[in-house]
């Protein structure tokens, strides 16, 4: 999991990043929604977070500074774009 993190934040290094800043309980993107971007924090904290269908809250994830985000559909699909780079 460490070397693929590592290959994961060099992979991060390599696109043109934005910066995004977001309030206090303001959303990154909700379920369902099309992610075409990993995200890495650089302060605080940002929790990913889904309800269940009964509306209990379930804690996912919580990302601080240096941590990648994005949704797994994503993160799988980078991983293996990474991996498929560094093995070739």
């Amino acid at each position: 999991m460490i070397a693929i993190m590592s290959i994961l934040h060099n992979l991060v290094n390599q696109f043109e990043l934005g910066k995004l800043v977001l309030q206090s309980g303001q959303g990154l993107f909700q379920l369902g929604d099309t992610v075409s971007r990993m995200h890495v924090v650089t302060k605080g904290e940002v929790v990913l977070e889904r309800y269940s269908a009964s509306g209990v809250r379930l804690i996912l994830q919580r990302a601080r500074a240096g941590d990648i985000i994005a949704s797994h559909r994503f993160l799988r699909k980078a991983i293996i774009a990474a991996l498929r780079r560094f093995l070739l």
